[in-house]
């Protein structure tokens, strides 16, 4: 590690070392893109370097947002610990081990933003791991169900907050607000521009899992809570 003063540089720990570095890269893209224009992100698959990576930012300010609202959001069924980078990995680092952003497909951000890539399942050997999404929206939707542009959500853990859920659904095009329900632990609601771009939110995040005990339960409302 070398010493590292840039307050445009974010370190993030406590990532889940079982996600594939390139879709890990593609998932902090899309989630950190959110609070301004990313310059690069740097992630490895070394040993020392695992559950980790640094976010680097075209300005302070963008940083400084993504600190503050990004702060313990759930990925990968563990919640993010994003601090001001005060060291950065070794420049001698192989060049293959880099994460430079021309590698990554072009307008990554928004197709991954708008296909919920943070929610992707992992799987391995056939198993269920309990992180990402279980089936998938398409199959719970009822067809006959009156649609709506509010969508009503169950099964969340009791810390859930406006921020933490926000961050899910307003990588969905028409968000609008978010309000959790503060009589009835694990409920919230969800409002859209329209049925149509809440019904994309909801095959996207159907049967999301947020930790291993916590799955997402989502159906149209006819009104917010």
């Amino acid at each position: 590690m070398e010493n590292y003063n840039n307050n445009r540089t974010l370190y993030i720990s406590n990532l889940n070392e079982r996600v594939p570095i390139k879709e890990l890269r593609k998932a902090l893209l899309a989630v950190f893109s959110h609070c301004g224009k990313v310059a690069d992100i740097f992630a490895s698959r070394r040993y020392k370097l695992r559950g980790q990576a640094w976010i680097i930012y075209g300005d302070s300010q963008s940083a400084t947002t993504a600190l503050q609202l990004l702060q313990g959001l759930p990925f990968y069924s563990k919640p993010m610990n994003i601090a001001v980078a005060l060291k950065f990995p070794s420049t001698n680092i192989k060049k293959s081990e880099n994460s430079s952003l021309k590698k990554l497909p072009r307008k990554v951000s928004e197709k991954f933003v708008h296909t919920s890539c943070i929610s992707t399942p992992l799987k391995e050997s056939g198993k269920d791991d309990g992180i990402g999404q279980g089936n998938t929206g398409e199959d719970r939707v009822h067809k006959n169900t009156l649609k709506s542009a509010i969508l009503s959500i169950k099964g969340l853990p009791e810390a859930t907050t406006d921020q933490m859920l926000s961050l899910l659904f307003k990588q969905f095009p028409g968000f609008q607000s978010v309000q959790i329900d503060s009589e009835k632990p694990g409920l919230a609601s969800v409002e859209f521009r329209s049925a149509a771009e809440a019904t994309t939110a909801l095959s996207g995040l159907q049967g999301f899992r947020l930790n291993s005990t916590h799955t997402m339960e989502i159906e149209y409302a006819k009104s917010a809570i």
